[in-house]
This record gives structure tokens, sequence and C-alpha cells, in this order.
């Protein structure tokens, strides 16, 4: 793996961001192009390994129908991906195709699939869970704040200031979604 402020091809290595079981995640300076870029450096175990390397790979390329997407996230089998666009959560199969509304939903502050075929909502950082299946039907609320608690929200993180309001520990505007261009990793591979 690279060491921070190293140059590879013509990126300059500046921050780790982050490692997982496909290798480790570099904040990067574009020197040709005067541009941040993050970088995937692949391990050594999943480059070897023609299986991990073609996930990688189906990963790393935009999925048909999903442009407009936010928050995108990926089924556990990989074979779908989950996005929201204009009010709805949406899911498209990797190969591509026409997406498919799974329910209405305002803007959200992130998604789970989990391996129950449920798909988990967080409606924004001060609401509750609810669930969807993830063949479509109307969303079932699992958890509200609870009110008599003087509960503002279930975000892990939330921190009370001394008037006792919840304050996040994570800075977005409220009900503003994460833009995500595609489904498909944005990290680019070297090495």
């Amino acid at each position: 793996m690279p060491e921070i402020g190293q140059t590879v091809s013509h990126y300059r290595i500046t921050e780790k961001l982050g490692a997982g079981g496909m290798g480790v995640v570099y904040r990067t300076d574009d020197t040709n192009l005067d541009r941040k870029v993050a970088l995937k450096f692949l391990s050594d175990i999943v480059s070897g390994d023609p299986e991990r390397l073609a996930r990688f790979e189906r990963e790393a390329k935009p999925i048909t129908g999903t442009e407009d997407g936010y928050s995108p996230f990926l089924s556990p089998d990989d074979r779908w991906g989950g996005f929201w666009a204009d009010g709805k959560l949406v899911k498209v199969s990797v190969d591509g195709g026409v997406a498919a509304t799974l329910c209405e939903v305002p803007a959200p502050f992130g998604f789970s699939w989990g391996a129950d075929n449920q798909i988990i909502i967080a409606l924004h950082e001060v609401s509750g869970i609810s669930r969807v299946s993830a063949d479509g039907g109307k969303p079932e609320t699992l958890t509200d704040p609870d009110k008599s608690k003087e509960e503002k929200s279930h975000e892990r993180g939330a921190k009370r200031s001394h008037s006792g309001r919840t304050r996040s520990s994570r800075r977005r505007k409220r009900g503003s979604p994460r833009k995500g261009c595609s489904i498909g990793s944005p990290w680019a591979s070297i090495g």
C-alpha cells in the first residue's frame, strides 16, 4: 500500500480515508487535472482472486437507470441497487434496466438492505426508523423517538447541548440526501 505523500502515477496520496475487505481508500490530488480524487488500492487477496476482482470491476461501472439517484446502496447479494429519486425509493438490477419504484419516501437520511429482503429507512436524522419489503409496499414504522422521554432522535453520535436539544455530530442540511451520481463505486483502482 502507498504511503502518505507518495505519488503513484499522477496521484499524490494525501490521506487515508478507510480500509475494508477490498482494500484501502485514499484521498489523493490528481496532479494532471488539479482536483481531489479518492482511489481504492486493492489488497493482494482481492487482486489475486478472480471472483472478488470481478465484483470490484462491476462496482466501478455505473448502472444504467441510476443517473439521477441519491443515497445509493446494494442488496446483500449484490444483484440489486437501491436509491432515492424524485421522492421515491427505487431499485434496479445491477445489470441495468428499468428502475422499479418500491414506495414513496420523503428525503431520506439513509437506507440499509437486510438479508431478510427488508430495506430499513431512516427518513432523516431526527425521525424514527421504517422498513419496506424489497418487493415494494407501504413503509412500516419500526421506531419513533419517545417524546415522553424528550428523545429528539435515534441518530448515532447525537449529543445533547445544555438546553437539552440534540446536536448532530455530522453536519448536513436536514432533509438533504447524499447525492450519488450513480450506483457503483466512485473509486478508481491502481495497482
